[in-house]
């Protein structure tokens, strides 16, 4: 009985479909991988001391602000791609301090200033202050703010979303600048003795030494000689 034999054509054609169905699984592979990472990156939800400002970033959109996500939500939808911005959302503070390694700057960190009467003080304090939480706010502190990145103590540069490096980059650049203004100007506005209780003793010991210079001035005898010229 005659055998058959395979023909050419026929094995050709066969290997060339594996080569497009190998070619097609690798095109799905690579499409479908930043899908499905796009996806899983899609669902995003904020901590209870946090709120987080949410920018578009898909390759067909804008970078404009897409929403915001209130403090301790739940897993939200954000979009495909985009940037979540975090930023603080209870109350924070600002430390200044000459006790080394315990305010907002490494070292000793005081605030010099003149009193309305010259005499130069050193400030320390510490400033309370929270984040204004509303809508509008927030978007426009973002695209103030958000977008930009600040030279922190340490060197490096930071977006104020970034961890707490760049929260404290963001106050050390534009926040610190307002507080050592705020303060020379109120200062100025008070004589030591006012501020400070041992301005006073140091002024009135000052007063009565001249007093008592000027006293011993004009009850001092003239010579008998100084008399006879």
């Amino acid at each position: 009985m005659p055998s058959r034999t395979p023909s050419a054509s026929g094995g050709t054609s066969r290997r060339s479909f594996r080569g497009i169905a190998i070619l097609v699984i690798l095109a799905l592979i690579v499409a479908g991988a930043p899908t499905l990472l796009g996806a899983f990156s899609g669902f995003e939800r904020t901590s209870g001391g946090e709120v987080a400002v949410v920018r578009d970033g898909g390759p067909l959109d804008d970078n404009k602000v897409r929403q915001v996500i209130d403090s301790g939500s739940g897993v939200t939808w954000i979009g495909w791609w985009s940037q979540i911005h975090r930023y603080p959302a209870q109350q924070r503070f600002y430390t200044i301090t000459s006790d080394a390694g315990h305010g907002e700057r490494s070292g000793v960190d005081v605030v010099n200033v003149p009193s309305g009467d010259g005499v130069n003080m050193g400030i320390e304090g510490t400033l309370y202050f929270g984040l204004n939480l509303d809508h509008q706010t927030l978007k426009s502190f973002d695209d103030k703010f958000g977008t930009r990145k600040f030279r922190s103590t340490n060197g490096g540069t930071y977006y104020p979303w970034e961890g707490d490096e760049g929260w404290s980059a963001f106050l050390d650049q534009i926040v610190r600048p307002v507080i050592d203004n705020d303060l020379r100007t109120q200062i100025n506005n008070f004589r030591c003795a006012q501020l400070v209780s041992s301005c006073a003793l140091v002024q009135n010991n000052s007063a009565g030494q001249q007093t008592g210079a000027c006293r011993s001035r004009a009850t001092t005898p003239t010579s008998p000689r100084s008399r006879a010229r």
